[in-house]
């Protein structure tokens, strides 16, 4: 009816409230970009703006509640390799699945994203790229056939955490080894003894052969039986 004469806005820790920001004239603009105004941090803001029109009479309104997050967020865990997949440390069976978590936190604004990458140690080609999961703290996914991790590569998981500010925390995994494939089958050689004394069996073996072009051979497991492929004794 008459036209809007002018807006004025302010920020508050509560609606109609200008504690933080007293009133600023933003004239007849309908946006405004201020710097420099150290605002509180992990406290409940509201901004209102008052519009007057050539009447002189006003009308005043205010923004939902935001808080302001100049954090990061942090790493609590970092991403790790689900044991179900890994029976040592530092390596993996399985090269068709990738089963993680981690976990990040933030006492200001939450956590609202998470994007998984996976890279080789020789040529940062993985088989999985920004893959985003949302707000969550694991992840499990079955390869396709053309993304199979390799055996004898080293891979690294890293998880980018953002949180409701948009600032965001990288985490990466320990190095892992994939090796999906058993130890080549050696065999016994001489000298095999054995003798039974006043206290017992005394056993002299001998075995050769066995090794794995992927990763070490880390243990060997010996089982006696009166039986071929036994362990009765």
């Amino acid at each position: 009816q008459s036209g809007i004469r002018r807006y004025d806005w302010c920020i508050g820790t509560a609606a109609d409230v200008c504690d933080v920001q007293p009133l600023i004239s933003a004239h007849q603009s309908v946006t405004q970009y201020i710097t420099n105004l150290q605002l509180p941090t992990n406290q409940p803001l509201f901004v209102s703006v008052v519009a007057t029109n050539n009447a002189g009479l006003t009308i005043k309104e205010h923004s939902a509640q935001f808080i302001v997050d100049n954090t990061p967020p942090q790493v609590v865990n970092i991403p790790t390799l689900n044991p179900s997949f890994s029976l040592k440390s530092g390596s993996q069976f399985d090269k068709s699945v990738l089963s993680l978590n981690w976990l990040f936190q933030d006492h200001e604004s939450p956590v609202w994203s998470h994007s998984v990458s996976v890279q080789t140690h020789h040529d940062n080609q993985g088989p999985i790229s920004d893959h985003l999961v949302g707000d969550v703290n694991e992840l499990t996914v079955s390869l396709p056939e053309s993304s199979l991790m390799k055996d004898g590569n080293y891979y690294t998981a890293s998880v980018i955490a953002c949180n409701g500010a948009g600032l965001c925390t990288t985490a990466s995994s320990q190095e892992f080894l994939v090796d999906s494939s058993p130890p080549h089958l050696g065999g016994f050689v001489e000298p095999l003894t054995w003798e039974n004394t006043g206290t017992g069996s005394v056993v002299n073996l001998t075995w050769e052969g066995f090794d794995d072009a992927h990763s070490e051979v880390a243990k060997y497991h010996i089982m006696i039986s009166s039986t071929y492929n036994g362990f009765d004794i």
